[in-house]
């Protein structure tokens, strides 16, 4: 082989610099650009009573979403359809449909603004079978006058039904909307009064709770 091909490569761990020695012993040193790895995130389609869940999770079973649209990820990740990594998810969500089960006891990972991170942490002490309005959350994060960027919040939301925005009403009454983006507002509407009516059955589903319409808001946390 001629000898102004021969060359021997070593990699230097772990930098990123490779050392290539040339014909005649002339050695160079030269940088080689490193494929940043992306992160695996599990995603899986639940069939629910109000529609499509696109649920999302990563390798820890972290809950990183539940939509009802699959959405966008960013260059970040790298998506794996897989029913068993969201297994323990769907069970969950199987138990709250069916009326026995109440709380979530899933790790959730989200990602926002930090006024949005601070709507949602609020929205996961809202209890189960109650309502708040747009002005307490605002209230409860400290900003009083911000009822319209909560609600802006509210539906970005990443993860419905664990982080329970649907417990969120409208001050002036109604139920106000939910989904809007990816179900309009009629549709978006039966829905969330479906969550409520779901909630307001009390612990066995039996009809123990008041209407979802007239519930009164809780001084919760």
């Amino acid at each position: 082989m001629d000898n102004k091909h021969n060359y021997a490569i070593a990699m230097v761990v772990p930098r990123i610099f490779c050392r290539i020695t040339l014909h005649m012993g002339v050695s160079v040193s030269i940088m080689i650009p490193m494929r940043k790895q992306r992160e695996a995130i599990y995603t899986h389609t639940y069939q629910s009573p109000i529609g499509e869940l696109h649920l999302a999770v990563d390798r820890r079973g972290a809950v990183m979403r539940i939509a009802f649209v699959p959405g966008e990820w960013d260059e970040r990740y790298e998506l794996e359809e897989n029913k068993y990594a969201c297994g323990e998810l769907e069970l969950q969500l199987d138990e709250y449909f069916r009326g026995d089960r109440q709380r979530f006891t899933l790790a959730l990972r989200y990602e926002g603004t930090s006024f949005q991170e601070s709507v949602w942490s609020r929205l996961l002490k809202i209890p189960y079978g109650q309502t708040v309005t747009y002005g307490r959350v605002a209230q409860k994060i400290g900003r009083r006058e911000a009822a319209r960027a909560v609600g802006n919040a509210v539906a970005s939301n990443p993860i419905c039904l664990l982080i329970p925005c649907h417990r969120v009403l409208p001050a002036h009454g109604g139920i106000g909307s939910y989904g809007v983006r990816s179900h309009g507002v009629e549709l978006g509407a039966q829905h969330k009064a479906y969550l409520l009516e779901l909630e307001g059955r009390g612990e066995n589903g039996k009809g123990a709770g008041t209407s979802a319409h007239n519930r009164r808001e809780p001084a919760y946390a």
